[in-house]
């Protein structure tokens, strides 16, 4: 059976039903009517495969209804009976379009035959128009899947490399319009696109990986590769290339898609500088902590001797340069420890304004009368809870570094406002929380993108050398990390240099440690017992010469665990113990909590060349701790110690 549907038009109803009896065991559905205006009207309205009629009908013949029949469709398949020798009416037939005929008598077979072929082309028209409609779907889900994709894509043809497609991911990483990025050569134009190496060597048309698909036919996967805007703002991206081929296996096109990766590798970066810098803090921390018990010892026996000595003796000046060297070395070991945040602050609650015009006198010293100061402080109080001096540490390191950088003058701005972070990479930080924003920025020479990266690093500068030890910005670095904040830098050749620095509005509250200096002579002495336990040997001997040598008797311990066990064996003797934080087997802490169940009212002092970090992590920031950073030098340890023993008597 035919799967068509016929319009039979035929006014002489014998015929008509003869034929239709015939033709419904071969031809699927058949719509029947008695003149060509009936015809006309019914196939308006069903639009049937094939039309088949008589030609001389009453009220409208079967040529006229053919003829409007293709006005509404021009292809629409007639076939007319007409009666052998009607010339005339063939020829009004060829005219109207109509390419088929049968003779009446009909014959069957030929009839069907002539439906065949019809429905064939039908068929095959089916099918087309199908594909046809199939294609144009699959194009508009295609170039609305492209356009939508949060990947770059672009389509390139080959093998002339003409951008055809440019979806709105790809020219937003771009930064540009499609009109000006789409229709161009890659070939007569690569700077269009403006694709770099990750060394900064610009791609030449042959390199990109779109080329190499469409040159090599394969894919290209994972090309790292950087896009340069117009503005000079670069954008990292990811790129892979395929090409695309015809049925004919020619490559007809490349389509490349490009992943944005700017933000993932600012945030990688600022991991690997996170973690590179607390590597080098624990370093640097480690070092200071040891150099600290050499130093003590240094000054220790300095001290010892140089009050030994009468005060004419030439070796006093001797001893003088020594004990100098060793103190320069006490600041560098306290600048290692900034970096490092094991420093103990002395933090109090002041108005950030405050400390910055606090300082303007000595900043318009330091920078000179070639660079002006410019001071833009917020309106309101700014309070935070801060260690003053170390906040003006920051303000005159960074003012150091903004005036080496400006030797033919310029402006140095420092301001002061309320802000969330807004730095690109810290969306995790609550953008609620508002920060006191500490701003210095100069109009310098400004740093490139290598020196960027290291500023922070201890002992790296760009100085030459003798004249910078490469620890200002790492000190700065530091003090803004212990004080729970944020620093963040940009900078541009030639452009000058913008640091900005959030502090919180609140903080923890670190206990205050000071040292109250008194006259160089007015050194304390006493009769009372002490039990000192420290590891290092040689920090155990200074100090114990020194308190023998102002009247202490001196219990020594290597260790927490021989400490306790000394102070049970001399328990009633014992009035004050001289404890490091860190020792093997059993730090100081736990040795003392463990001896005041013995003795409740015992008194205490801890040492060590560690300070915030190691405290905190023992609970010893608490009020009522009495604390001394290494290197101590004698005159404080005696007087601390006096006014310890001499405390509530």
């Amino acid at each position: 059976m035919l799967d068509v549907s016929l319009l039979y038009v035929e006014d002489d109803l014998f015929i008509r039903n003869m034929l239709v009896n015939i033709l419904s065991k071969n031809v699927r559905e058949i719509h029947t009517a008695e003149n060509g205006l009936e015809g006309f009207m019914m196939y308006e309205k069903l639009r049937p495969d094939i039309v088949l009629t008589d030609i001389r009908m009453p009220i409208m013949d079967g040529l006229e209804m053919a003829a409007k029949i293709k006005a509404l469709k021009k292809d629409a398949p007639i076939i007319v009976t007409t009666a052998y020798g009607d010339t005339e009416n063939l020829l009004r037939a060829i005219d109207i379009g109509i390419d088929s005929y049968v003779l009446k008598p009909i014959d069957k077979n030929k009839l069907l035959r002539s439906f065949k072929r019809y429905a064939d082309e039908i068929e095959l028209t089916k099918r087309l128009q199908e594909q046809e409609n199939a294609t144009v779907t699959i194009q508009a889900l295609l170039r609305a899947a492209i356009e939508q994709s949060p990947s770059g894509i672009l389509v390139f043809d080959a093998p002339t490399g003409n951008i055809r497609i440019a979806n709105a991911a790809a020219l937003s990483i771009r930064g540009e319009t499609n009109a000006k990025l789409t229709n161009i050569s890659m070939i007569e134009q690569p700077e269009k696109w403006n694709f770099f190496h990750a060394d900064g060597r610009r791609y030449k048309y042959y390199e990109l990986p779109q080329s190499l698909a469409i040159m090599n036919g394969s894919t290209v996967k994972d090309v790292e590769m950087i896009i340069k805007r117009d503005s000079g703002e670069i954008r990292w991206v990811i790129a892979s290339a395929a090409p695309v081929m015809d049925s004919k296996n020619n490559i007809v096109a490349s389509i490349l898609i490009l992943q944005d990766i700017t933000e993932r590798r600012s945030l990688a970066d600022q991991l690997h500088q996170a973690q590179k810098m607390e590597a080098v803090g624990q370093l640097t921390g480690g070092i200071a902590h040891d150099f600290n018990n050499i130093l003590t010892a240094i000054i220790g026996y300095g001290s010892l001797t140089k009050n030994n000595l009468s005060p004419d003796d030439q070796n006093r000046l001797y001893l003088d340069q020594i004990l100098n060297a060793a103190e320069k070395a006490s600041v560098l070991t306290k600048s290692l420890l900034a970096f490092s945040r094991k420093q103990i602050l002395s933090p109090k609650q002041v108005n950030l304004n405050d400390i910055i015009l606090g300082t303007e006198r000595l900043l318009s010293r330091l920078i000179g009368e070639d660079i002006q100061l410019r001071m833009d402080l917020h309106n309101e109080d700014i309070m935070v809870f801060v260690d003053p001096g170390q906040i003006e540490q920051v303000i005159m390191n960074l003012a150091t570094n903004a005036r080496d950088a400006m030797p033919e003058g310029g402006t140095l701005t420092v301001a002061t406002s309320l802000s969330p972070i807004k730095e690109r990479g810290f969306e995790g930080v609550k953008p609620d929380k508002i920060y006191a924003l500490l701003r210095i920025t100069d109009t310098g020479v400004g740093m490139d993108e290598m020196t960027l990266n290291r500023i922070f690093e201890p002992f790296f500068t760009t100085k030459e050398k003798g004249k910078g030890t490469g620890l200002g910005l790492a000190m700065v670095y530091g003090i803004i990390k212990q004080h729970n904040g944020y620093i963040f830098v940009s900078s541009y050749r030639t452009k000058g240099t913008d640091f900005r620095i959030y502090i919180p509005l609140v903080s923890k509250t670190f206990t205050e440690a000071k040292d109250n200096e008194r006259d160089e002579n007015d050194i304390p002495y006493g009769t009372e017992t002490v039990l000192l336990a420290e590891d290092s040997e040689d920090v155990r001997a200074i100090t114990k010469e020194i308190l023998l040598n102002h009247g202490y008797k001196v219990i020594e311990a290597i260790d927490g665990e021989e400490a306790i066990i000394k102070f049970k064996a001399n328990k009633e003797d014992i009035d004050l113990l001289l404890f490091d934080v860190i020792m093997p087997k059993k730090n100081g802490k736990d040795a003392y909590e463990q001896i005041r169940k013995l003795k409740p009212d015992i008194k205490a002092i801890f040492t060590s060349g560690y300070a915030t970090e190691i405290l905190s992590k023992r609970n010893m920031l608490e009020e009522g701790i009495n604390f001394l950073p290494k290197p101590v030098s004698p005159n404080i340890l005696l007087r601390k110690i006096r006014e310890v023993l001499d405390r509530d008597k």
